[in-house]
């Protein structure tokens, strides 16, 4: 249960049901990594699909403003750098499409 409080003093409770979910459980995907991780001015993507699939990846800010973007096509097996020289540093989320099916992961910019 979450219970909310406004500045006036008026509260509100509900409950949340959270559901996780993670790669393993994405079909189709034998592998899908991401290094180095902080990363500085390129991160490598690895990409293993049990069959081919399109690929989509976008790299997205703090606010949820898409900052970079690649559409690798129709593939199978990929490995791929993204170029990190334009992002300043900070937490950045990877949204991967691949197929019908989406998954996200964190990727931390840090320049020395």
């Amino acid at each position: 249960s979450v219970t909310v409080t406004d500045a006036n003093g008026c509260t509100s409770d509900t409950s949340v049901t959270i559901i996780a979910t993670n790669i393993n459980n994405l079909t189709g995907i034998g592998s899908l990594n991401m290094f180095p991780n902080p990363a500085d001015a390129t991160v490598v993507i690895d990409i293993q699909l049990e069959s081919a699939q399109d690929v989509n990846i976008r790299v997205m800010n703090i606010t949820g403003q898409s900052v970079i973007e690649s559409n690798l096509g129709s593939i199978e097996t990929k490995r791929t750098e993204l170029e990190l020289s334009k992002l300043s540093n900070g937490v950045y989320t990877v949204q991967f499409t691949i197929g019908t099916e989406t998954t996200t992961r964190k990727l931390i910019v840090n320049r020395q």
